[in-house]
């Protein structure tokens, strides 16, 4: 899953978000005017720029459209080794 921590007013958070829905990517959006708690975390690990964007191999700031493709690449191949059924291997002595 892939979460765009940002507010509704960002508009580097308004580009991320549209750049994964163009993509068909599920993702949470966290807003941070909302989330205050959140906020506070990200601030005490170094953060200081919005959206924070997290995937489930890194953490980075800002829209990077080389890195969201990178998470949308990441995020297609999980799901695809989710959905992939594996053959009973005794079926075929029965």
């Amino acid at each position: 899953m892939i979460t765009v921590n940002g507010t509704h007013a960002c508009v580097q958070c308004a580009a991320a978000t549209r750049f994964l829905d163009k993509r068909d990517v599920p993702y949470e959006f966290i807003d941070l005017d909302e989330n205050q708690a959140k906020l506070a975390a990200l601030r005490a690990d170094g953060f200081q720029q919005i959206p924070i964007i997290e995937t489930p191999s890194e953490r980075f700031t800002g829209f990077n459209p080389n890195r969201l493709e990178k998470a949308v690449a990441e995020i297609r191949a999980a799901t695809a080794t989710q959905g992939a059924v594996v053959a009973d291997p005794t079926r075929a002595l029965r």
